[in-house]
């Protein structure tokens, strides 16, 4: 299987890593990005999951953290594990990776003040309209980015 112009093996062994993230919409329909440090690119705030939590539990943490803000999950969006999508390099482990993500689907409440976003990792949050996107953006959240727009039935397994 060729996956981003590398042939993969099965005898090769890859981290996967369970991910969670959130497509947080604002009261006028905006969604919610993130703007990485290590490759400038903007993302779904999210990140992987630590021992003890649930998926959901992983996203609202991870969205605090990289937002500064709180977030009302209302639905899943899908579950992304695709290789052809979802291998990029990963700050944590500093190596490529393929993120088994759940995405999920909310609305953005107010900043945290007791959250402070890390900017080792995260140089900052804004909102885009869905046709006005950011041209660098994480590559593994572009078929989540895309089926936000699709009319298609949620959830998407991908």
């Amino acid at each position: 299987m060729t996956v981003r112009g590398v042939r993969w093996r099965h005898d090769v062994r890859v981290r996967v890593v369970a991910a969670a993230g959130v497509i947080a919409c604002d009261e006028v329909g905006r969604i919610l990005l993130v703007r990485r440090v290590r490759d400038e690119c903007w993302g779904v705030p999210g990140g992987h999951l630590e021992g003890g939590e649930t998926w959901q539990q992983c996203a609202e943490r991870e969205f605090a953290e990289e937002t500064g803000r709180l977030v009302a999950i209302s639905g899943l969006l899908g579950i992304y594990s695709d290789p052809a999508t979802q291998v990029a390099d990963s700050t944590t482990w500093r190596e490529e990776v393929q993120f088994v993500g759940v995405v999920f689907e909310g609305r953005v409440l107010e900043p945290l003040s007791s959250v402070v976003v890390d900017r080792s990792e995260i140089s900052g949050a804004a909102f885009f309209e869905l046709g006005a996107l950011p041209s660098r953006l994480y590559p593994p959240d572009g078929p989540v980015l895309e089926d936000v727009a699709s009319a298609r039935a949620r959830p998407f397994v991908k």
